[in-house]
């Protein structure tokens, strides 16, 4: 079964009322409120003797990995201008927390 069937029958069921962007695989996560709940999840794992080694270990790395890919890739481009279009993480927000830009 290919990952675009699975996901066909995972949006089949109304009742999960789950964003599609929100699950589907993408760039790296921005904005404030994803990293802030994964950091507190490890912290209540850690109150209740739990070990989540995704959650803990794994999340910020690739996330981090995806961001820098990105930008050895505009920078290996050779060019000498870059634009940045859409700062904010989510679309009809003005939020800049944990925003970022690269630029040479």
């Amino acid at each position: 079964m290919s990952s675009d069937e699975v996901d066909g029958i995972f949006w089949a069921d109304t009742k999960l009322n789950i964003s599609r962007p929100t699950v589907r695989p993408g760039f790296a996560f921005g904005g404030s409120c994803l990293p802030k709940d994964l950091k507190a999840l490890s912290y209540r794992a850690k109150q209740l003797d739990l070990q989540l080694p995704l959650a803990e270990r794994h999340n910020f790395p690739s996330n981090q990995a995806h961001i820098e890919r990105a930008v050895e890739r505009i920078l290996n481009a050779g060019k000498r201008r870059i634009g940045c279009l859409g700062l904010s993480f989510k679309k009809g927000t003005d939020d800049l927390r944990r925003a970022r830009c690269f630029w040479s």
